[in-house]
């Protein structure tokens, strides 16, 4: 079985993270000698900002006033775990990127290289649901 990719996206609440695990569970059943990485860069991103640093100060400004950050950090998170991280034997899941049109061409260029081929999970829920 070759390593599927799934990118999972949606607004906050919306269950991305519950529908990945509940996939996750499917997939070790079928395929149990392959690791699945799971990048969230939610949490990596929460972490960055409680660094000391100016572009962590200015994140940080951005991230309380409600803003989206510029899309060249996010590219710059998930980039960077790529680099460090990703094999080619593992399942790949995405939590919450992209969230924009350049972040998706960056991960577009990305898979490519990758040689991955990704499957698209869009969770829309209402504001209400989420």
């Amino acid at each position: 079985m070759k390593p599927y990719t799934l990118i999972f996206i949606g607004r906050p609440g919306s269950g991305k993270g519950t529908q990945a695990q509940l996939l996750q569970e499917t997939l070790k059943k079928k395929d149990s000698g392959r690791e699945i990485f799971y990048l969230e860069t939610g949490a990596r991103f929460r972490t960055f900002i409680k660094q000391e640093g100016y572009t962590q100060e200015l994140a940080r400004k951005a991230y309380m006033a409600g803003l989206r950050l510029p899309a060249f950090l996010a590219v710059w998170t998930w980039g960077s775990i790529f680099v460090e991280e990703l094999t080619p034997d593992k399942h790949l899941f995405i939590d919450g990127t992209p969230r924009s049109m350049p972040e998706a061409l960056a991960l577009d260029s990305a898979l490519m290289f990758y040689d991955r081929k990704p499957y698209v999970v869009y969770l829309d829920v209402s504001d209400d649901v989420s």
